[in-house]
């Protein structure tokens, strides 16, 4: 059986004959199925409503009246004891006040609630409250305490048998109630999923663009690439490359032929401070000072070390070893000098080339990797947006299933 079709069959089993004979209209959707019911509900139970309280009213009347009598009881006249009078005038006053709001509270229609359920809660509110007061005010005063209590048992009754009367008819109303605010939830979530379905086709669309923005880059990226321009730059650079790989083997060599130990142990006990900064020169920095000692000056300073280790006015270990790593042949330091020249000219030649090739595939790779990012990113946030629809879709069955079993 549909949804529908059992809220259907429970509205014709709870409502009086009046409402059932205009459930057999045909309906089309459950929207305009529970707002027409709403429609119908809610006016019965306002006409039976309308009824009721007018009875309340002629009630509340005679309460009314009946508090004024218990205000003007003259207790001075009794003969009884002062403190006694007191009591029971301190009862009847506070149970007057108590009275006159319960009937302001009863007067004040709460729109969003049945009435009669409304005065019944008021009504034990007012029982609890107000047992001290009326027990004190009953110690003096019989006739009108007794007409006042009558007067709000009679409101209880009336309330009471209303809402036992209309059991059925207030049940369809809680029930049409309660099936409209769930109806809402789900028009709401199901607005909800629309607008991330709405939102991932957008996003999906976009990534289609931006696909096509790649393909577009990659070809031009590919032209790049298979030009003569291109290629002749990359043999270059490839070429550069090789000879700054072969500088730094000779910028290693030199740095390993010109021990750091012995310079050290030489600057620790050498007198003559030219000779001391140029050997610190070296230490600090072997290559430039390589490059600019122009009359390899450095082969004096290794050869004064030497003669201070066989002195052993330099103390190291395995002197010998020393010795043999500060001989270095002037023809090998000339040799690599020029070779650091003629690689960096090379170089220096090659960049000029280089430079003079306007072609650069960088600008391009960049944009492509930034958007490609960019659609990483949107995959990341469908993801995301995939979760929160899988959620609603679970929402909306529950509410669906609570819809079903409601009125199974």
């Amino acid at each position: 059986m549909s949804l529908i079709n059992r809220i259907k069959e429970f509205f014709k089993s709870k409502e009086n004959k009046s409402i059932e004979a205009s459930i057999t209209c045909q309906i089309t959707d459950i929207d305009s199925f529970l707002n027409k019911k709403t429609k119908e509900i809610e006016s019965l139970l306002e006409q039976k409503t309308n009824i009721f309280s007018n009875e309340i009213d002629i009630i509340l009347n005679n309460l009314e009246e009946n508090i004024k009598s218990l205000d003007a009881v003259d207790l001075s006249k009794r003969k009884v004891e002062e403190k006694l009078k007191q009591i029971t005038d301190s009862g009847r006053k506070d149970y007057i006040v108590a009275t006159q709001k319960l009937i302001e509270k009863i007067k004040d229609e709460k729109k969003e609630q049945i009435r009669a359920f409304y005065i019944i809660n008021e009504l034990n509110n007012f029982i609890k409250s107000s047992g001290k007061s009326h027990f004190k005010a009953t110690q003096l005063i019989g006739k009108e305490m007794e007409n006042t209590t009558n007067s709000i048992i009679k409101i209880k009754e009336l309330a009471n048998n209303f809402m036992k009367e209309n059991s059925n008819l207030i049940e369809s109303h809680n029930k049409i109630k309660a099936l409209q605010i769930k109806n809402q939830n789900k028009k709401q979530n199901s607005e909800k999923k629309r607008s991330i379905e709405k939102e991932i086709k957008e996003i999906e669309l976009n990534n289609i663009e931006k696909e096509r923005d790649i393909l577009n880059i990659s070809k031009k990226i590919q032209e790049i690439k298979e030009s003569n321009e291109y290629r002749e730059k990359e043999s270059l650079l490839n070429e550069k490359k090789e000879k700054e790989i072969s500088l730094k083997i000779i910028e290693s060599e030199i740095k390993s032929l010109i021990d750091r130990k012995i310079l050290e142990r030489y600057i620790y006990i050498e007198q003559d401070k030219e000779n001391k900064k140029f050997a610190q020169e070296y230490i600090e920095n072997p290559l430039a000072s390589f490059l600019s000692d122009s009359k390899l000056k450095i082969l004096n300073i290794l050869e004064d070390a030497k003669n201070k280790i066989k002195n052993k006015e330099i103390l190291i270990k395995e002197p010998s070893k020393a010795i043999e790593k500060a001989s270095i042949e002037k023809d090998i330091l000339l040799t690599l000098k020029k070779d650091i020249v003629a690689k960096n000219k090379e170089i220096k030649n090659l960049n000029e080339q280089i430079n003079n090739i306007y072609i650069n595939i960088n600008e391009f790779i960049k944009e492509k990797e930034r958007i490609e990012s960019f659609i990483l990113q949107n995959k990341t946030q469908i993801e995301t947006l995939a979760k929160k629809q899988d959620k609603i879709d679970k929402i909306i069955s529950n509410l669906n299933s609570e819809l079903s079993q409601s009125y199974q």
